[in-house]
């Protein structure tokens, strides 16, 4: 709720990729944390840190996170290795 509060200072071209890093983290942390079983949580945290590799070659699956963190990090100096961060402090 906070981030969505805090939305309106931010500039309005930076928005977009704001949305797309906070989508992604609340998808990962739903992949680690609501999975049944520590190999589920485990194979969906993988495939998220497989769908980082293809977006640095701007080839992401068909998803419409995936789509907005490529858009963000090949329209700012977003870097890769912090979406990786993410997935590991997981």
């Amino acid at each position: 709720v906070e981030s969505f509060l805090c939305l309106p200072f931010v500039p309005a071209a930076s928005r977009p990729s704001v949305l797309a890093v906070r989508a992604f983290n609340v998808e990962v942390a739903k992949a680690a944390d609501k999975a049944s079983d520590i190999r589920i949580a485990e194979m969906r945290l993988k495939w998220w840190s497989g769908v980082i590799d293809n977006l640095v070659k701007m080839n992401p699956p068909e998803h419409p996170i995936a789509d907005a963190l490529c858009a963000a990090l090949h329209s700012t100096d977003l870097d890769p290795d912090l979406l990786r961060s993410v997935i590991e402090w997981r």
